[in-house]
């Protein structure tokens, strides 16, 4: 028996159309009995800076930070930190715009000292009080409110 090219196109159109139904067939049988939770793991995002203009001072002068973890190899991080404070604080706006390359080392060293796994498991939310409670301590004229990240993504 000669298996010629029209037989092995018809078989693995046949196979195509049977494994798309099975994977259409579990997709809805998961999204009918509850059991699928899309977007179960997507990060609730914070607010925008601009959300807070008229309640808080937001700095923002850090822009995007391109971090890595402890992991071997690291697994990079990129986050946009922004920060509130006191509304009408100009000496610590003036200190934050002066300690901002040493508050990006801050970050740095915080992401570069724990594996992916760990961050994950601290949970953001921890992440942002450690870091909040170090920027502070490092801070003479005022304090930070509150940490914001608009952007927190590991690229794997």
């Amino acid at each position: 028996m000669k298996i010629t090219e029209a037989k092995i196109q018809r078989f693995l159109f046949i196979c195509t159309i049977v494994i798309s139904s099975i994977m259409f067939l579990v997709s809805v049988i998961s999204m009918a009995t509850g059991k699928a939770k899309p977007g179960k793991n997507l990060r609730k995002s914070d607010p925008e800076p601009e959300n807070f203009i008229s309640e808080f001072a937001v700095f923002n002068g850090f822009q995007q930070l391109r971090l890595a973890t402890a992991d071997n190899p690291p697994v990079p991080v990129i986050i946009t930190p922004y920060l509130t404070y006191t509304n009408g604080d100009t000496e610590l706006n003036e200190e934050l715009n002066m300690k901002m390359r040493h508050f990006r080392t801050i970050f740095a060293d915080y992401f570069s000292s724990h594996t992916q796994k760990e961050l994950t498991e601290i949970g953001e939310q921890n992440i942002k009080a450690e870091i909040t409670e170090k920027l502070n301590s490092e801070l003479v004229l005022g304090k930070i409110i509150n940490l914001y990240f608009s952007e927190y993504i590991f690229l794997n």
